[in-house]
């Protein structure tokens, strides 16, 4: 899987449509531990589009990100 770095509101989506695909396996196995990782191309020091849409998806569905800048 492949997440594109922000740079248009056509990236945005496509971030979001790939983060559903993660949603729809962790659906799909709810009684499983599930480790998801890899590089999102995200810096949770900038306040991006993207950001905020990983941030919010990471809290609704109880991940937490390793790396945190705060």
């Amino acid at each position: 899987m492949w997440m594109p770095y922000e740079s248009d509101a056509s990236s945005t989506a496509e971030f979001q449509f790939q983060l559903s695909v993660i949603d729809t396996l962790l659906q799909q196995s709810p009684d499983c531990h599930v480790l998801v990782g890899g590089d999102f191309n995200v810096d949770f020091s900038r306040n991006w589009n993207n950001t905020v849409v990983l941030n919010e998806y990471c809290a609704s569905t109880d991940l937490f990100p390793v790396i945190h800048n705060e």
